[in-house]
C-alpha cells in the first residue's frame, strides 16, 4: 500500500498542545465538550500528572468550575465522554478499512487494524493511559467497566473479520475467531499498558516489527 494510502486509514491525534486560553465568546456546546476532552487527554499525556482534579482541568480552560459542571455533571461524566470520544475515533477507522477495497483479504485488513491501535496508542499518549486503565484506579467503578466495553466492541470486531475470512474460504472452517480475536487484544493492550507504566519513556505501542505482527497474525 502507498503511504498516501496509509495516512488515509490512519487514526487521528486527537490530543492538542496549543490549545488556546478560552475567550469570552460562547461555543456551541458540542465544541465545548471536544475541547474538554482534549484538554484532559493532553493532561494525561504529561506522566508527571497522577491524578487530575476538575479545578485543574477549568484552570487550564480558563472556565470556572462551575462553567464546566453545566457541561459536564462530574469528573467521571467527563471521563466517560472521553471514553466515548476513544471508541468512536477507533471504530471510524475499523469501518474504514473494512470497505477498503484495496485490502480484500482478511489478514490485510486485521493486520491494518491492528497498526491502526498502536499508532492511535503512539499518537495519543494520553489514550494509552487510559486505555492502560491507569487514571481510572481509585474513580467511579463505571469507568473501568465501561472500558471493558470498549475492549469487548473492539475484540468483537476482529472476530467477525475472521468469521467472514472463514465464510469466503480464506481461513479453516475450525478457525478459532473467538480465540484468536482476544489473543489480538490482549497484545495490543499489552502494547498500550507498557508504554503508559513507562511513562512514555520505553518502546512506543507501533515500535514493533512487521515481523512480530506477523507472528501475531500466524
Amino acid at each position: 500500500m502507498s503511504d498516501s494510502h496509509d495516512s488515509q486509514l490512519a487514526p487521528k491525534n486527537l490530543q492538542s498542545s496549543n490549545l488556546q486560553p478560552v475567550r469570552r465568546t460562547r461555543k456551541p456546546r458540542a465544541d465545548r465538550r471536544i475541547e474538554i476532552l482534549k484538554t484532559v487527554a493532553t493532561l494525561l499525556a504529561d506522566p508527571k500528572v497522577d491524578r487530575i482534579t476538575t479545578a485543574q482541568i477549568a484552570r487550564e480552560l480558563s472556565l470556572s468550575e462551575a462553567a464546566l459542571y453545566r457541561i459536564f455533571i462530574s469528573k467521571a461524566d467527563i471521563y466517560l465522554g472521553l471514553l466515548d470520544l476513544m471508541e468512536g475515533s477507533v471504530v471510524e477507522v475499523f469501518d474504514r478499512i473494512a470497505a477498503d477495497p484495496v485490502l480484500p483479504a482478511t489478514n490485510d485488513r486485521v493486520r491494518t487494524m491492528v497498526r491502526a491501535l498502536l499508532d492511535f496508542g503512539t499518537a495519543n499518549p494520553g489514550f494509552a493511559r487510559v486505555f492502560a486503565g491507569q487514571v481510572f484506579l481509585g474513580e467511579d467503578e463505571r469507568l473501568m467497566q465501561r472500558l471493558a466495553l470498549v475492549f469487548d466492541k473492539f475484540e468483537a470486531t476482529f472476530r467477525q473479520r475472521y468469521r467472514e475470512g472463514v465464510m469466503a474460504g480464506e481461513l479453516p472452517a475450525d478457525f478459532n475467531t473467538t480465540a484468536k480475536a482476544n489473543l489480538i487484544m490482549s497484545w495490543v493492550i499489552g502494547r498500550w499498558t507498557r508504554y503508559a507504566v513507562t511513562g512514555f519513556k520505553g518502546a512506543r505501542p507501533n515500535d514493533v516489527s512487521a515481523t512480530s505482527v506477523e507472528a501475531l497474525l500466524a
